[in-house]
């Protein structure tokens, strides 16, 4: 409610001149909770006093936001840990986020890639001093695989930084539409918001934020409609890996978001006959999201310093989409 000269304005576009009282009250701040939830079920690959490593399965969400309340990966770490219900601002986050509850794991340059003042995900945390579990980086809701998550302040602010310093070792396995001309390559181009759809991500020369993907191929599949990739990534932005695929012309099967799905991977995948239109079409009516999986994590240790790494092979509907690729 907002008042002029006490009297209630209801009209956003009255104007006021110099002399007018403007009187209003602001919203306090919104805040989202985490609650605990130890009945999900994690896929615990370590555990210790510091850091707890995990298998996220594809579906879950990272972090409560907006449309998703319950049932993410905080959730369940807060009921393995045992912790009371977290409660953190929204407005620390969000405007970082997609809207799976993403943003990028190391914040740094925009389109150069030296930028001594970067920050991390560490500016998300509201008490340092609190004792609950630290989400450092991000998977897509969409997306299997290894993330770790800190279980004290100190870890967390080690592993924000290893994040922004980019020495953390991460490799992820997609399935292709096609095969890339090159059997190996390295991609820079900007990621930023596609400014024809503000939800989605996209390459934006000028704008976006540096970003570079490493790829190789492991397989060709489908006498060449499709093909199994390893990605190396040198920064962590959102959708990255999906962003760089669909860029070189090979969006990840799966992916409706970035040309992945529809009728344009029906025709990839049955081009030269290798499947006809009814069988491709079933075929890819058997996933229902990206086919894109983080297979391994290396990081070192917050409290020992130890090198650490960790993997994780795809998930059955991964390994069963790619076995009937590969019978063709």
């Amino acid at each position: 409610m907002v008042k002029v000269n006490g009297k209630t304005e209801r009209k956003p576009a009255r104007g006021v001149k110099p002399g007018d009282i403007v009187e209003g009250e602001l919203e306090g701040e919104r805040r989202s909770e985490a609650i605990p939830e130890p009945s999900i079920e994690l896929d615990i690959v370590y555990e210790d006093e510091s850091v707890l490593v995990v298998c996220k399965p594809a579906g879950m969400v990272t972090h409560p936001s907006a449309g998703h309340a319950r049932g993410t990966l905080v959730n369940a770490v807060l009921g393995h840990c045992d912790l009371p219900e977290l409660v953190v601002p929204t407005g620390r986050v969000s405007n970082r986020m997609n809207e799976d509850g993403d943003f990028d794991d190391d914040d740094g340059p925009s389109t150069s890639e030296s930028d001594s003042d970067a920050e991390s995900a560490s500016d998300s945390d509201d008490d340092a001093g609190s004792i609950r579990p630290g989400i450092v980086h991000r998977l897509d809701r969409g997306t299997s695989g290894v993330m770790v998550v800190a279980k004290d302040a100190s870890a967390h602010n080690s592993l924000c930084n290893q994040f922004a310093s980019r020495t953390v070792r991460r490799r992820y396995v997609a399935i292709l539409s096609g095969v890339p001309k090159t059997s190996k390559g390295r991609i820079e181009a900007p990621v930023g918001r596609d400014p024809k759809d503000r939800l989605r991500m996209a390459v934006t020369p000028g704008s976006g934020r540096y970003a570079a993907s490493n790829y190789e191929v492991i397989a060709t599949l489908a006498s060449g409609n499709a093909s199994l990739v390893e990605w190396r990534l040198e920064t962590g932005r959102t959708h990255q890996i999906r962003v760089h695929a669909k860029h070189i012309g090979h969006p990840i099967l799966g992916d409706e978001v970035y040309g992945g799905g529809g009728g344009a991977a029906v025709d990839a995948l049955a081009r030269r006959g290798v499947f006809d239109l009814k069988a491709a079409k079933a075929l890819l009516s058997r996933i229902d999201r990206p086919m894109l999986h983080a297979r391994t994590l290396g990081f070192t240790h917050p409290r020992t310093g130890e090198a650490m790494d960790f993997s994780r092979d795809p998930p059955e509907d991964f390994d069963a989409f790619a076995s009937a690729l590969a019978e063709r």
